[in-house]
Order: C-alpha cells, then sequence, then structure tokens
C-alpha cells in the first residue's frame, strides 16, 4: 500500500510539475547491479503502454539505465567529460555539480538548439543557467547540424554511451538503452572525439582515425565509429552484410535506403528480420513501409512515449548501438557514436529486449496522443 502511494505521489507529482524533483534529489544513489563489470548493459523500464504507469517502475527499478549514469557521475574521482545532445534534469545537474564542486574536472558538451528553454525560446534553460553559475565549462557546437552524442567518460577508464539524453522523458517514459565500457583504449577514443569538439570546435570536416579499432574486453570485442566521416554508414552495411540466422532491429527512426537495401537483401537470402519503429516517427519517407511490403514483421511501438533505441542485433551475438539514428543527416553531418559489441551475452540481453518491446506492440494498444517535439504527427494511427 505505502509503494503504491508512493507511486501516486510521485507521478502526481511529475504530471503537475511540483515537488517531483525534490522528491529525486532526496534519493542516495545506490551502486546498481552490475555497475563494476567491464561491459554492462541497462534499459529502461518502460514496457507498459500509458506513460504515468511507466514513470513509477523506470524510477523504481535499480536496473533502469539512468541508475548507471547517475553511479557514473557520483562516482567519479578526477575527471568527467559529459557530452548529450539534450540536458534538462535537473537532479542530473545537480549531480555533475556535485562532482565540479568535489574537485572533479567537469567539461560539459551539448547541442546549441538545447540551449534554450523549451516554453520561451527567449530565455536560457535552468540546467543551462545552474551550470553556467556554477562555474562547469560548458560549450555548444553553434551550428544546424545536431551534437548528437550521448556519453560519458569518467576518470579516463570507463565511458557510458547509448540512446537516453539528460531529460526526465528520455530517462523516465520512453525506451532507451546504455552500456558502461570499462577499458582505458576504448575511453580513450571517446576522450578523442570529445577534445576534438570541445577543444578544437572540429564538428564537421576530416577526422583522424580511432585510435583504437577495435578493443577487447571480458570475453567480448568492442568496435567504435563516430561521425561524419567515420565510416559508421559502411560498418553497418558490412556487419548487415554477415547476417546467416537473424537481424533485429529497434528504430527510433529509419530514412536511410541503403542500409534498408542491404537488409532486404539478407531477408530475401533467408535471414529472419524483425523491426519495431517508434510510432511517431514513421512519415511517407519511413523504412517501415519498405519492410513491410516486404512481408518483413514490422511494428509500431507499444509506448505512448517514444521507442528512442537505435539498435541493430546480428545474429544474437553481434550488438550494434549509440546515439546514430539510422539517416542520411546521422552519416552525414551530425555528430554521433556508435559501439559494435560482439559479445554472445551482450547480444542475448538486447535480444531480451528487444521481446520486450516487440511483445508490447501487441499488449499496449489505443494509447492516447503523446505530446512531444520529437513526434512529427503528434497523433498515433
Amino acid at each position: 500500500m505505502r509503494k503504491t502511494f508512493l507511486n501516486c505521489l510521485v507521478v502526481a507529482a511529475w504530471l503537475t510539475g511540483g515537488a517531483f524533483e525534490t522528491i529525486r534529489a532526496a534519493t542516495a544513489v545506490p551502486v546498481p547491479p552490475g555497475f563494476s563489470q567491464p561491459l554492462v548493459a541497462a534499459f529502461n523500464n518502460n514496457y507498459r503502454g500509458p506513460v504515468e504507469e511507466n514513470i513509477p517502475l523506470a524510477l523504481a527499478d535499480p536496473r533502469n539505465t539512468d541508475k548507471y549514469v547517475f553511479a557514473l557521475i557520483e562516482r567519479a574521482t578526477g575527471r568527467l567529460d559529459i557530452a548529450f545532445f539534450d540536458i534538462l534534469d535537473i537532479p542530473a545537474v545537480e549531480a555533475i555539480i556535485r562532482a565540479h564542486r568535489r574537485g572533479v574536472a567537469v567539461r560539459v558538451l551539448t547541442d546549441t538548439d538545447t540551449l534554450r528553454d523549451k516554453d520561451d525560446p527567449t530565455k536560457p534553460r535552468q540546467a543551462t543557467r545552474r551550470l553556467q553559475r556554477a562555474g562547469v565549462p560548458l560549450r555548444d557546437d553553434r551550428r544546424g547540424a545536431f551534437m548528437h552524442h550521448k556519453f560519458i567518460i569518467a576518470d579516463g577508464g570507463a565511458v557510458w554511451l547509448g540512446s537516453m539524453n539528460l531529460t526526465p522523458t528520455s530517462m523516465y517514459e520512453h525506451n532507451n538503452n546504455g552500456l558502461i565500457i570499462r577499458s582505458r583504449r576504448v575511453a580513450a577514443n571517446f576522450q578523442a572525439e570529445f577534445d576534438r569538439l570541445f577543444e578544437e570546435g572540429q564538428f564537421s570536416g576530416p577526422r583522424e582515425p580511432v585510435p583504437f579499432p577495435k578493443t577487447p574486453i571480458g570475453g567480448a570485442m568492442v568496435r567504435t565509429l563516430f561521425s561524419p566521416q567515420g565510416g559508421i554508414r559502411n560498418a553497418l552495411l558490412e556487419e548487415i552484410s554477415q547476417a546467416q540466422e537473424s537481424i533485429r532491429i529497434l528504430a527510433f527512426v529509419f530514412t536511410e535506403p541503403t542500409l534498408a537495401e542491404a537488409i532486404l537483401e539478407r531477408h530475401r537470402a533467408g535471414v529472419k528480420v524483425e523491426a519495431v519503429f517508434d510510432d511517431c516517427l514513421i512519415d511517407s519517407r519511413s523504412q517501415y513501409y519498405t519492410f513491410r511490403t516486404a512481408g518483413i514483421r514490422a511494428r509500431r511501438d507499444g509506448n505512448q512515449a517514444l521507442m528512442h533505441h537505435k539498435v541493430i542485433i546480428i545474429d544474437e551475438e553481434t550488438v550494434i548501438t549509440g546515439s546514430y539514428n539510422f539517416t542520411a543527416a546521422a552519416e552525414l553531418y551530425n555528430n554521433e557514436g556508435i559501439v559494435i559489441v560482439y559479445s554472445e551475452r551482450i547480444g542475448a540481453e538486447y535480444t531480451e529486449e528487444f521481446q520486450r518491446l516487440m511483445d508490447a506492440t501487441y499488449k499496449n494498444r489505443n494509447l492516447p496522443v503523446y505530446h512531444h517535439p520529437a513526434c512529427r504527427r503528434g497523433m498515433r494511427e
């Protein structure tokens, strides 16, 4: 009864804009399961349809993606370099400021388009103001394309990356994933990318090769790539072409025809292809219709909010994940990062996430409209 009451209180505070941040700020940050492993995956607990049902589950789940982000920030001792397209969550901002005040060298990189208040673009965001007033170095890209990264480098030895932004909706309403990778070589890859953007302001143009393209980690192999001009699309085509049994896709948005044709070729060769698309981002350019026409099981997601993953799972042992949507803009213009993880264990975990979301497409029906800037139509069909 008490848990039910607290869940109702949290949801009411969230929906009314009340004491929600105070409730969260008062909660200690425990060590989430598997946090110290060399390679650990996490997923948002957003498998029910309505937003108001998902929020308390995500908040309470010790394995929800946000718990790993907070733990990494709170336990940093020397340096934190943080790159997120969208930063809006006040408890996350306060955690960054606490790290700064305890002597951690913190730098934050974000996208220009997300610096202003959503309701009143003439004003800076509260999150932005708090970071700047605390003296945290902050830089934005100041250009039309997106600085779309979502990653954290902690103490030169651990990287968190995934699809989740530092916003309450992304953390507790949307389907998202994240990986913590404990490897100095992978951290060096992301550090080179961060320094290129933050220190040199090189958001486009030629880039140096990734220092450590492939790195063995705890029985797995991790490949790191960035865009633009880092060869992500070619790497995805290479991986797709090697699929022998299955390709499973979780796509916030998928409009890129070259990738779609490569997937269709494997489908015609007898490889089992399945996909879950975010409903809000299905428009006339979406490859959702291409896949459906070809007889592929492609489904609209069953979350009232966003299905924000950017994931491809090949033969249940190769996982492609990160910030990279399957679009031309992600390849040619935006700052994006992905890892390709070769691991049966990680492959199984992402395959389970895919199945949870595929099941939700059948269980969750007739959902209310989700009002969010990412929804192009502002309606569900």
